[in-house]
């Protein structure tokens, strides 16, 4: 149980300057009665529809991709149809967030791709060409690129679509 709120404090009692006999009038006043009960909060949630659930697991089962392909990533939508109650979950607002940096050991070609390949990649997913960047739209979730580390230049972005934005930490 929450206790009640407390009179004024030693710490408000030691305020000095004009303010001081308002803010402890303020203060001095309980917000609740002395002795009265708050209520508990609750973290009751309504039961789980396992039955959408299901049928959420039995539609991606007919999905053209590899069984089990996208790794966790495929019970995310089967847990929202059981709390949402529906096969068809939805997640709004969305949004879709690419980090991109070059790894410091590209320099020493241990990379299957040279950093350049970064640089045009940040371009693409700007003007809609990578595969991320045709599901943001198609499905008009925004989409913002974060440079956190890109070596090589990727051209001027604006009017792409896509926010692309150098962090401070690059």
């Amino acid at each position: 149980m929450v206790p009640p709120l407390r009179a004024a404090t030693a710490d408000a009692r030691m305020m000095t300057g004009d303010t001081q006999d308002r803010d402890k009038k303020k203060l001095s006043k309980p917000r609740t009665a002395p002795n009265a009960a708050m209520p508990e909060p609750s973290w009751a949630f309504p039961p789980l529809n396992e039955g959408a659930g299901k049928s959420a697991a039995k539609r991606q089962a007919t999905l053209t991709k590899p069984a089990k392909s996208l790794g966790t990533l495929e019970e995310i939508p089967v847990q929202l149809a059981r709390l949402q109650g529906t096969d068809l979950p939805r997640a709004r607002p969305a949004a879709t967030i690419l980090f991109a940096a070059d790894h410091s050991v590209c320099q020493h070609g241990v990379s299957a791709y040279p950093s350049t390949v970064t640089a045009a990649m940040v371009r693409n997913f700007a003007v809609g060409g990578a595969a991320a960047s045709v599901a943001a739209s198609h499905l008009d979730i925004p989409l913002q690129v974060v440079d956190v580390g890109v070596a090589h230049p990727y051209g001027d972005t604006e009017g792409s679509g896509a926010v692309v934005v150098r962090h401070p930490v690059a």
